[in-house]
């Protein structure tokens, strides 16, 4: 084709798009637009060498939703979007690469959509200017580092049903039984977002530096500075934006891993300045310019790193600003039989009249006194101290707290028989307002595997005493003693065994009387979180016990049985569990098999928690009486041709009060995959199809079954097309079945997606269809 026929088929080709029917006459397609469609039209025109220069990109969307119902509310919408952008682009080097390099970049991008929803239109537009920009300044030769930027290449972005509709369709667009989603775009984010900064470097660090002037330059500290600011702006949307943040970062290396910063970050709201706020950071020590943590080898094997830090925070939603002070100082040291390590913190900070202090202080000892025995020591420092003098609001105090926990670990024996490992806890806190001391002792003993290959035993005994006063003056004076054993015995591929805890406990304990050290007999009596009291008055016995057998075979199946009972007697109320369940297992080349099954019954039986589903959740029937659940999985892959698998979940459980709800899942999945038999493996295609049952019980008996079959096809290596059915079926609402199209087109500069779904209600007249057309164009 000559020149004059390309002309010819050009001009036609604008002439149809400024008049083409996919185009709304309600649309913002001004003069601007058309002065993009011609430009990038003349563009196609040019040389080879204005496109290595330009990059540009053409995109159009089109989508239509239509639904109807029986009483006749109808609902149709649909969008035309458009977006072009283009931009210029030029890299080069400064004196032939020695001085560094360059990278700048020109642009514009243009954007509209125009929707229409039941006979109401509404649309926005919106046009910015796309730039980037760097240079960096790296001389041959010399310790210097300069890179400056400056840039905005945010694109326009449109968002779909996101609520900003007008005034009176804001609930339609909610299609009857949600057959699916209509996808309307009704906004579009764009707007400045402005990225400059700048980044120097410039100094040398322990001699690194082998040039000239290596001797003058070496008496120099390292200077880095980052400056970084964001600029946003969006007045077009539905949802305005301006604010400005700035990040400025001074960080110099004084002497070796000294680091001396100076950090500033300001976040300044133009439409909310209740937003604003300033935060000032100054730190010196041994944190390098990434924040990252550097030690300092003082001996061959004593370590250090220290730091010292000033934040001041100032915000506008918050009435008081804050000044923290922190200073750091950790220590490792290391022997062939001997390592300690501290980390000390103080902090202090200042919001308002209120001065808060605290010091935290763990360190932590091992030892090796002999190839037989071995050391482990802890010791906890936490002192804090309160103090608030605010005439503003007449409230003045002073508080204080004081706790210091440290723990003895000793491991003897260790190539015995019998190893033996007793221990000691200690805590003691004081405070202005309460006060509180624990100490719990600890005996271990347990085989040892190394010597006992087929039978390995474990038992403990501890005994520990709490007492003191918490903030509301309450009393703590309780004893606790726990007695822990437990037996397992390997006979070729068997293996029994039995644990055994015993707790018991007598006198009163709230867990505000110490920060470290808490009571068993507190806790709840499944050991959740939901249901630890903190507290415990009377006495408390506690017994748990736990059966086992676990048998592999040789050809790698896994069962596992269990028995778990559980007695409490609390103040002369008795609460009990019981608890069956089995485990098998089961992985090959081809299968994988998991199964689980439990069945409890006593007192408050949920020790676990069912997946609720589509319909309801045995949670009703709360609190349990008796509960079974079972879960599987199933995975079979023959070949790398079939993938299939199958998931089932069933739970029922009876209350107290009488009810009994049941669920029942089933989820299986199959998929087919294609392949090209030729000598390059390329996938031709997939089928699929998955299938969800469901059935609740909990007085009315409920069922669901969603079905599912997909296939997708690639004839080339370009082009995809793909089919959907999906079929719903719920018992207390009519059946729903929709169906899905799509085809499109993939190559590098160009891409073309096209879908289409049809649903329908089963028994009714609500219908609903939708179609889209996406084109995007990379030049």
């Amino acid at each position: 084709m000559n020149f004059a026929a390309k002309v010819k088929v050009l001009v036609c080709l604008y002439s149809f798009l400024r008049t083409a029917p996919l185009i709304p006459s309600g649309c913002t397609l001004n003069k601007l637009c058309r002065t993009y469609i011609l430009l990038f039209l003349l563009l196609a025109l040019c040389g080879s060498n204005v496109w290595a220069q330009l990059d540009g990109e053409v995109e159009w969307g089109y989508a239509h939703y239509e639904t109807s119902s029986d009483d006749s509310a109808t609902l149709e919408a649909s969008h035309f979007t458009q977006r072009y952008s283009l931009m210029y682009s030029k890299t080069g080097l400064l004196a032939g690469g020695r001085a560094g390099f360059y990278d700048v970049g020109i642009g514009a991008e243009w954007g509209s959509f125009s929707t229409e929803i039941n006979d109401v239109e509404f649309d926005n537009d919106a046009a910015k200017i796309l730039y980037e920009g760097q240079i960096q300044i790296a001389p041959g030769g010399l310790p210097f580092r300069l890179n400056a930027y400056s840039y905005d290449t945010a694109r326009i972005q449109f968002n779909r049903n996101n609520g900003n509709y007008p005034v009176g369709i804001d609930s339609q667009i909610i299609t009857p039984y949600s057959l699916f989603n209509p996808s309307i775009v009704t906004d579009l984010n764009n707007g400045q977002t402005i990225v400059s900064g700048v980044q120097f470097m410039a100094g040398i660090r322990n001699g690194s530096y082998l040039g000239k002037y290596r001797e003058l330059l070496s008496q120099w500290p390292r200077v880095l500075v980052d400056y970084r600011d964001v600029y946003r702006r969006d007045m077009t949307s539905n949802s305005p934006q301006k604010y400005r943040d700035r990040n400025l970062a001074f960080v110099s290396l004084n002497k070796k891993d000294n680091w001396f910063h100076y950090r500033i970050y300001n976040h300044e709201d133009y439409l909310y300045q209740d937003r604003d706020s300033n935060e000032t950071v100054i730190l010196l020590g041994t944190i390098d310019h990434t924040l990252k943590r550097q030690w300092i080898n003082m001996t061959n094997w004593i370590r250090i790193s220290t730091d010292g830090s000033y934040t001041e925070s100032v915000t506008d939603w918050d009435r008081y600003d804050s000044k923290l002070y922190s200073l750091n100082f950790f220590t490792t040291m290391q022997r062939k039989s001997f390592s300690a390590s501290s980390f000390a913190n103080l902090q202090r900070e200042q919001r308002g009249g209120t001065i808060q202090s605290t010091l935290d202080i763990p360190s932590f000892l091992n030892s090796n006194l002999n190839p037989d025995t071995s050391v482990r020591s802890s010791l906890q420092l936490w002192r804090e101290r309160e103090t608030r003098t605010d005439d503003r609001i007449g409230e003045s105090y002073d508080r204080s707290e004081d706790a210091y926990h440290g723990t003895i670990h000793l491991e003897g024996l260790k190539h015995s028989r019998v190893q033996i490992d007793p221990s000691i806890e200690v805590e003691v806190d004081t405070g202005d307002r309460w006060e509180g001391n624990a100490i719990r002792g600890k005996v271990e003993a347990y085989s040892n595997r190394l010597r006992q290959q087929n039978i390995t035993w474990y038992g403990m005994a501890s005994l520990a005493k709490f007492d003191g006063t918490d903030q509301l003056l309450n009393e703590t004076d309780l004893w606790e003693s726990e007695l822990q054993g437990g037996v397992s015995h390997r006979l070729r591929n068997i293996q029994i065994g039995a644990d055994q805890t015993l707790l018991y406990g007598d006198g009163n304990y709230t867990s505000q009387t110490t920060r470290y050290m808490h009571a068993q007999t507190a806790n709840g009596f499944h050991n959740s979180t939901v249901e630890t009291s903190n507290q415990m008055n009377g006495t408390l016995f506690r017994s748990e016990t736990t059966l086992y057998a676990e048998h592999t075979s040789p050809s790698r199946v896994r069962n596992r049985f269990q028995i778990y009972f559980k007695y409490q007697d609390q103040n002369g109320e008795k609460l009990d569990n019981l608890e069956l369940s089995h485990r098998l297992a089961y992985q090959s080349r081809l299968w994988r098999v998991d199964m689980e099954n439990s069945y409890a019954t006593g007192d408050d039986s949920n020790y676990q928690v069912p997946s609720s589903g589509y319909l309801g959740s045995v949670f009703d029937a709360r609190p349990f009486e008796d509960q079974f659940q079972h879960h599987s999985t199933v995975k079979f892959s023959p070949n790398n041709y079939w993938e299939s698998s199958l998931e089932t979940t069933a739970t029922w459980a009876n209350g107290h009060s009488g009810e009994r709800n049941l669920l029942l899942q089933v989820e299986q999945e199959v998929e087919r995959s294609f392949y090209a038999s030729s000598s390059v493996r390329r996938r031709l295609g997939t089928i699929s199809q998955s299938l969800i049952y469901e059935q609740f019980k909990d007085g009315v008996d409920k069922r669901a079954i969603i079905f599912s079959l997909a296939g997708n096809y690639y004839p080339t290596s370009y082009w995809r097309m793909g089919a959907r059915v999906f079929y719903n079926h719920y018992d207390y609402r009519a059946d729903i079945t929709t169906l899905s199209l799509m085809t499109g087109l993939d190559f590098p500069l160009f891409r073309l997606d096209l879908s289409y779904d049809y649903g329908f209600v089963a028994d009714s007249n609500i219908v609903a269809h939708r179609y889209e057309v996406n084109v995007r164009k990379t030049f």
